[in-house]
């Protein structure tokens, strides 16, 4: 018997719509901001320059559609090939309800969004987001200890 995801089919790269609003978003306010991106599969993201990392968080944290009020997580990654680190955001809105289409295509009941910042390993130097989100702190201490970046 085939086992399925309450998510539905994640074979589908269709576009998440939380990932897609924010991407727009981003890129209409902040127009170089956007390094890279992916909003369709999986794990969406989306990739900003360290120097528009705060305005970025600003935006997606007070614009009403989104409303990511949560930073959820901060997790690090090593790019040895690259030689580089990244800094990775997990946000969430506990304000904004989603309605009952997207709790049918995501494994999670609440709106999300992955931020993501890439620095050189020789300046692992990221903008911090503990005042724009106090849930950051901890786990921006937790990255520098684990993976030596600085915010």
């Amino acid at each position: 018997m085939a086992k399925t995801s309450p998510a539905g089919d994640a074979s589908t790269n269709e576009a998440d719509p939380i990932t897609k609003a924010a991407l727009d978003l981003i890129q209409r306010e902040l127009p170089d901001a956007v390094v890279a991106s992916e909003s369709g599969g999986k794990h969406p993201w989306i990739r900003v320059k360290p120097e528009s990392l705060r305005a970025v968080a600003r935006l997606v944290r007070d614009d009403e559609g989104l409303a990511m009020d949560c930073c959820h997580l901060v997790s690090g990654v090593d790019w040895q090939a690259d030689d580089e680190l990244e800094a990775v955001y997990h946000l969430c809105s506990y304000a904004k309800k989603p309605d009952a289409e997207y709790r049918k295509r995501t494994p999670k009941n609440d709106p999300w969004l992955c931020i993501k910042v890439r620095v050189p390993r020789g300046a692992p130097d990221v903008p911090t987001v503990m005042d724009i989100w106090t849930g950051a702190d901890w786990h921006e201490r937790e990255a520098w200890e684990m993976f030596g970046v600085r915010f």
